[in-house]
């Protein structure tokens, strides 16, 4: 059984907002200001707009994985505490 979920793309902060966006068929690809590729050109990346830039290796992994794991987790606020949980994917 499932009870949560979590998500943090390029496309919303959040599972339901992501789906809608691809739903809709939006997409976040765009060049990046400044890395180029092989040939000359511009990467295409998709960027995360609310993670600062600056931050690198652990520390960014970590502000991309928080919200998705708080969010999936949030179901089990609502459970018996004393009921072992099997599993939990990341």
């Amino acid at each position: 059984m499932i009870v949560g979920i979590g998500a943090r793309t390029p496309l919303g902060f959040s599972a339901e907002a992501s789906a809608a966006a691809v739903r809709a068929g939006i997409s976040a690809i765009q060049d990046h200001p400044y890395m180029i590729d092989r040939v000359g050109e511009r990467m295409k990346v998709t960027l995360d707009s609310g993670i600062d830039a600056a931050l690198n290796g652990p520390d960014r992994a970590v502000a991309i994985a928080v919200g998705p794991a708080l969010d999936a987790l949030a179901p089990l606020r609502m459970t018996d505490p004393s009921v072992p949980v099997a599993l939990i994917l990341s």
